[in-house]
This record gives structure tokens, sequence and C-alpha cells, in this order.
């Protein structure tokens, strides 16, 4: 069976999830957990320091994480499974992104026919409409946006070697063809992952 599979930074996924569970006004968050004495998320995370609330959340998201680096590794080895990276859906790469998964599914043939490129281009055009980078994000979808900056100094602490989480992330990083460095993920995929990702597709293809 064809698989789509989405795959994003772990050092992304810990830093997002934290603040999303620090702000968000979702129920979940505000109900009793019993590993916290009955005190929900969001009350622990904003009672505690930002180093320790964003511990806490990034080690409840770690077999999760594993889960889809076994998908990655596993699925790698499967010609029908395309692999998308989170970070593609948005600005530059979001247009090939979606070219990829058109292709995959078949309704994007990949010739050189004339009629068949204007009815993709057609079709990538009205998916744009959901690249965040293009227009103002309605109220919904900008609850689930990061701001940029606070998430710079939380990879910062996710990294730091005192949190403990540092070994764990990068190995995750590593297995799923993100970079190891300090850089944010966006930045490797403007640079050297959207090449590879795009030689991959051609030669799936």
């Amino acid at each position: 069976e064809p698989f789509v599979h989405l795959v994003r930074d772990p050092l992304e996924v810990c830093a997002s999830s934290y603040l999303y569970a620090l702000k968000s006004s979702e129920g979940w968050l505000r109900v009793p957990h019993n590993s916290l004495n009955e005190e929900s998320l969001q009350s622990y995370y904003r009672r505690v320091s930002k180093s320790e609330g964003l511990a806490f959340e990034c080690r409840r998201a770690l077999k999760e994480m594993r889960h889809m680096v076994s998908v990655y590794t596993l699925s790698a080895r499967r010609q029908l499974t395309l692999t998308v990276h989170f970070e593609e859906l948005s600005g530059s790469h979001f247009d090939r992104a979606m070219r990829r998964l058109l292709g995959f599914i078949g309704v994007a043939q990949g010739t050189n026919d004339s009629r068949e490129e204007l009815r993709t281009a057609e079709l990538v055009r009205a998916i744009s409409k959901h690249d965040l980078s293009r227009h103002t994000p309605k109220a919904h979808e900008a609850a689930h946006m990061s701001d940029q900056d606070s998430k710079q100094s939380l990879r910062a602490l996710l990294l730091d070697p005192s949190l403990g989480l540092a070994e764990d992330i990068q190995k995750l990083r590593l297995h799923l063809d993100y970079p190891t460095s300090n850089s944010s993920a966006q930045m490797y995929v403007d640079e050297v992952l959207s090449q590879k990702w795009h030689r991959a597709t051609l030669a799936q293809n």
C-alpha cells in the first residue's frame, strides 16, 4: 500500500509542543495529570522554570519520536513510501513538496505534456492556500504557530547537556537525516536537504 510519512525535526517537536502546552486553551491541557500529583500540564508548565517544563514535555514526546524514527527507517526500504519533512510545508519548498505528493498519489503524471503541467500547476495553486507563509493565519491556525524568537532559546536549552536530553535528541535527529549542529532544521533544509529529497524523488520516479 502507498504510504506518506510526515516527519519533523525532534528539536522542533520538543520546542513547539512545550510552547503550545504553555499557551493553548485546549481542555486536555488543564486535566489533572497522574504523574504531576493531579496538577494539569499547563498549570505545571506555568509554575515551574522553563528548563524544567521543557524537559518534562520533551521526555513525554520521546516515545512518539522514537516511533517516528522506526517508521522512517523501515519505510526507507519501501518504494511505495513518500517521506515529507514538516519543514518543506512552508515557504519556498511548499510547491515542490506538493508536486512530489501529487505525483506520488498519481494525480500529477510528471510528463512533459503542457496540459498536464497546467493542471498540476492549478492544483498546486489551489493547495497553496494552506501554506501559512503566504497569508495571514486565521485564529485557529495561529494558535498552532510558535514564535521563532521564543523557540530559539528553547533550542539552546534542549541542546545544553545539563538538561539531560541533548544526546537523545541528537541521536533522533541523526537517524532522521536532520542536522546535529545547533542550526535550525529550516536552515539545513534550505541549504542541503531539499536537494537530497528532490534527488530521492527523481530516483523513485
